[in-house]
């Protein structure tokens, strides 16, 4: 029992002393490969020498300064980001996490369209534990800690053309994880993203590509927006985005950046010296043809091995997969017992695969091999 932390976490029954490549070590000699990438933080792995002496040497140039003064570092990881993303965003705001990073762009949707109080999300969708990207979240009911919302949320079906009619001239923005991640990781349709981005034009309503869990390669592409060609007014994003260094971000339009001014935003943390060159160097990494070529191939090997009973299917994009089964828990747990270390989601019976995607063939057979012996347990 620890005395000093609040316990608002279950913790698993390893404690972790070191890491290289796809594997945590354990203070008791146990060598565990990460199927889940701490929540898909980890996008290059652990251990990474090169990505530790880029940071090494910024943490010894200059450790932090504010959003007060310009940084080259910054500057150099916002170019980086904005030529790889869709030409529809053109600025960058730097932020810490995820959640913050959709507080931001609610908010600035929440401003542009003044007149308009409504935010459409989607179901199973999951923004963050923020007042407002809590609001967004679905089930937020059970754990909404705030006496009011900050605006009127409508959570539509997933992939029903018939639910895009919510969208309407009431509406100020609509927020979509283009592949859900909580949400077990499910990837819309083609057509229905396609749909909703129309529909989005057709009202003028702001769309927000939360791209916080399946961008930065996460699902084959440096954005999933790219993916299913789309071009969002605002993109969020984070875990990934940094490699394991806290950050997050907010890419907006051009006219969305000219109508900002200061003192609209605002975060002390925000695009610090750390994290910039953080993401200045996973943003290098990712775009690297051979780096997304070996997502694609160990998601296909991933893909197809995995559908093995009781596993009934096997959903996602890249490596955000999503493997279904009534003995979900029972398979989560004996994976561990056998020293794979995979993810939940919010469907009880849907395990979530998140590893870095540095990932090697060679792991990937691992998985493959273990989590049959662990099926044919079960069934």
């Amino acid at each position: 029992m620890l005395k000093q932390l609040n316990e608002v976490y279950p913790f698993l029954n390893f404690i972790p002393s070191h890491a290289s490549g796809s594997y945590i070590y354990s203070e008791d000699g146990r060598k565990i490969l990460d199927m889940y990438g701490g929540h898909a933080v980890t996008s290059l792995g652990y251990g990474n020498e090169q990505f530790s002496d880029f940071l090494s040497k910024q943490l010894k140039d200059l450790i932090f300064q504010s959003n007060a003064v310009n940084l080259p570092i910054r500057e150099e990881a916002s170019t980086k980001l904005i030529s790889l993303a869709p030409d529809s965003v053109d600025k960058v705001f730097f932020v810490n996490s995820g959640a913050e990073a959709n507080e931001n762009a609610l908010k600035i949707a929440l401003k542009m369209s003044s007149d308009r109080k409504k935010v459409v999300s989607l179901k199973h969708a999951f923004h963050g534990r923020t007042a407002a990207a809590a609001a967004v979240t679905w089930g937020n009911e059970k754990w909404y800690g705030f006496p009011n919302k900050p605006m009127n949320v409508e959570f539509i079906e997933r992939d029903s053309v018939e639910g895009l009619n919510k969208i309407d001239n009431d509406v100020a923005a609509v927020i979509i994880e283009p592949v859900q991640g909580i949400g077990g990781a499910y990837a819309f349709d083609q057509s229905y993203i396609s749909a909703l981005e129309q529909k989005c034009k057709d009202h003028k309503v702001l769309l927000i590509a939360d791209e916080v869990q399946c961008g930065m390669a996460r699902c084959g592409e440096v954005f999933c927006s790219n993916l299913y060609n789309i071009k969002p007014d605002m993109i969020t994003l984070a875990k990934g985005l940094g490699g394991g260094i806290p950050v997050g971000a907010v890419l907006v339009s051009k006219e969305i950046a000219s109508a900002l001014g200061p003192g609209d935003l605002g975060s002390t943390f925000g695009g610090g010296p750390l994290a910039s060159a953080a993401v200045s160097f996973v943003t290098s990494k990712i775009q690297d043809k051979s780096f997304l070529e070996n997502i694609s191939r160990v998601s296909a090997l991933l893909m197809k091995g995995c559908l093995v009973p009781p596993i009934t299917q096997v959903q996602g994009k890249g490596l955000l997969i999503g493997l279904v089964s009534d003995f979900a828990g029972e398979i989560k747990a004996r994976l561990l017992d056998k020293n794979i270390l995979v993810g939940s989601s919010s469907f009880k019976n849907t395990i979530r695969l998140l590893p870095p995607l540095t990932l090697s063939v060679e792991e990937v057979e691992i998985f493959i091999e273990t989590l049959k012996e662990v099926c044919h347990e079960v069934s």
